[in-house]
């Protein structure tokens, strides 16, 4: 912080620092030296300025999404675009973004941006979630390439490659976790590959989803809704179209973990005519928690 004497005070307007009256040395010498240190500063690309391009420049590095494979089917090892179903926006994140609490590790924000161009802070790559030791509920595939309904994931954000990857992750809202808007359960990167980094694919049809026999176990196409939901806490990635803010990548979404659904009752009604247990029911989710795999054409078009 700069002070000014008595006299600066009454003659700022009439005076400056080579009129020789107040700390007109002290001015000379500070001007001189504010001057030598931007210099210094933008010689060694440390300006403010510069630290903000590089940064633009490093998250929105164009990369390159997975071809479709020709069964038009999403794999394991894939790096796609996460899109909301209705709005289109892309699930982004901001590594520079960081949370400040000590105690646990650190994580970096999330949300769900308009931009739609492929680049480093909306590439995800499909990892599948491996047990530690093997589960004889667990459902085995013939194709184990190929992504499935009812199959766990993980999203690993596209890392460069020195860098460690970071993990899509929840966890249940706490005094210290939660979103930022909403309030609801918090999404965010995490370089901790815990299970709160798990999510589970599901078909968004409610009614053929309850017929587990049918859909649990068919392959996931590429640009169809699906409901991602977190392993951890049953809870649905969703996005909140209401809570728009800016950042320094402009105005984008917040995304959290919350299953939204339709307050009606005709689909349960309907399946306990059928013979169904009420407890064995799911309400339809909203629009909210629908997203869908991008992955680039063949040919380069998206």
């Amino acid at each position: 912080m700069q002070y000014y004497t008595k006299q600066q005070l009454q003659g700022s307007g009439k005076y400056n620092s080579k009129c020789r009256i107040g700390n007109w040395n002290e001015d000379l010498e500070m001007e001189e030296t504010l001057l030598k240190d931007y210099l210094s500063k933008r010689e060694n690309g440390t300006l403010k300025i510069d630290l903000f391009q590089r940064r633009m420049n490093k998250a929105l590095a164009p990369v390159e999404l997975t071809t479709v494979k020709a069964d038009g089917y999403v794999h394991f090892g894939d790096v796609v675009q996460v899109c909301h179903a209705t709005t289109g926006s892309t699930l982004s994140c901001d590594i520079d973004d960081k949370s400040s609490d000590s105690r646990v590790d650190k994580t970096h924000a999330v949300t769900a941006s308009t931009s739609t161009d492929p680049c480093v802070r909306n590439a995800f790559k499909i990892v599948k979630y491996e047990k530690a030791t093997s589960d004889i509920f667990e459902r085995d595939y013939e194709d184990k390439e190929t992504l499935h309904y009812g199959q766990k994931i993980k999203l690993m954000h596209f890392p460069e490659p020195h860098e460690a990857p970071l993990y899509l992750y929840s966890k249940p809202i706490s005094t210290t976790n939660f979103a930022k808007f909403s309030h609801f359960q918090e999404i965010a990167l995490t370089p901790s590959d815990s299970f709160d980094s798990v999510f589970v694919v599901l078909h968004p049809d409610v009614v053929e989803r309850s017929n587990m026999e049918n859909i649990e176990g068919e392959k996931v196409p590429v640009g169809k809704a699906v409901v991602l939901q977190h392993c951890g806490t049953r809870q649905n990635l969703c996005l909140m179209p209401q809570f728009k803010f800016q950042n320094d990548f402009g105005a984008e979404y917040e995304v959290c973990a919350k299953t939204l659904t339709v307050l009606g009752k005709n689909l349960t009604m309907e399946k306990i005519t059928q013979g169904m247990v009420r407890g064995d029911l799911e309400k339809p989710e909203l629009p909210n928690n629908f997203w869908v795999f991008i992955s680039s054409a063949i040919g380069g078009s998206q």
